[in-house]
């Protein structure tokens, strides 16, 4: 019946304009939230702020270890995380451009950026 097949068409691109429109608001968002810095002070006012951050990082699980532990937020007076520490997200390929840079936290030579953030 071809009434129905155009109904289910109609559905069909209507439902596919809609996840179009709520990917494209999700990737602003999305670019919106990530921050990019080599400074310290600067990543934990981002990590603070609940950004997702950008930072040269050497890669070693030691050092993001480390990391991980200086950025955890403990409730004053206790043992009680209140906030968990940053992690390594992911090794973007945009937007990621190989240089000679320095680990943020150990300072050793690395070549790229890392994304962190914490999870909530």
């Amino acid at each position: 019946n071809s009434k129905d097949s155009n109904f289910g068409e109609f559905i069909r691109r209507r439902l596919d304009k809609i996840q179009s429109e709520m990917f494209d608001s999700a990737s602003v968002k999305l670019k919106e939230k990530i921050k990019r810095t080599d400074n310290w002070q600067q990543f934990m006012e981002f990590l603070n702020d609940q950004y997702a951050i950008m930072i040269p990082f050497c890669g070693d699980k030691h050092c993001e270890e480390v990391i991980k532990k200086d950025t955890t937020v403990y409730k004053p007076n206790s043992d009680v995380v209140d906030q968990q520490g940053a992690k390594s997200l992911c090794v973007p390929f945009a937007d990621n451009e190989k240089g000679d840079f320095c680990c943020i936290k150990c300072e050793k030579k690395t070549e790229r950026f890392t994304l962190f953030g914490r999870s909530y």
